[in-house]
């Protein structure tokens, strides 16, 4: 049954917290966020980025992932191998679906830190090659220079 109260993401995310019967604080604490930007989120005067649903929804294994996302399916998730009751609120660490989301993450967060260090080389490049292109800029307009100035 997909339930048409969750039409935004801020009022997906309120409704997991209203349902799980969590506070608001604790959530705030275990997400690392002031409860002024969860607030925000609510009320969807800004949107939380992908990273912070992955890491919100792993929050709550009984809550079909797709559903806080989208909007779209079942908003409950089938009954895990665990038995985790609809309210306990996990650190990513304890849920084996958190731990592989944390896993994810930390690997991105390495591809982005290569991926900038490439940049930054690329960059000293350009601007060595940008170097090169205006010396020889300059030198060939005096050797132009010389070769039209009659000897």
């Amino acid at each position: 049954m997909s339930l048409s109260f969750g039409q935004t993401l801020g009022s997906r995310l309120r409704w997991v917290i209203k349902e799980s019967q969590v506070q608001v604080k604790e959530v705030c604490e275990k997400l690392g966020i002031s409860t002024n930007t969860l607030y925000t989120y609510f009320n969807d005067k800004s949107s939380p980025s992908v990273d912070f649903v992955i890491k919100f929804a792993g929050e709550f294994p009984n809550i079909n992932k797709e559903w806080v996302f989208t909007g779209q399916g079942e908003v409950w998730a089938k009954p895990s191998a665990d038995g985790n009751p609809t309210g306990t609120l996990q650190s990513p660490s304890e849920n084996k679906e958190g731990a592989d989301i944390q896993s994810l993450l930390k690997e991105r967060s390495s591809v982005i830190e290569a991926l900038q260090e490439l940049i930054k080389e690329k960059d000293k490049r350009l601007h060595y090659q940008e170097i090169s292109i205006n010396s020889l800029t300059d030198l060939n307009k005096l050797l132009k220079e010389k070769l039209e100035k009659p000897s």
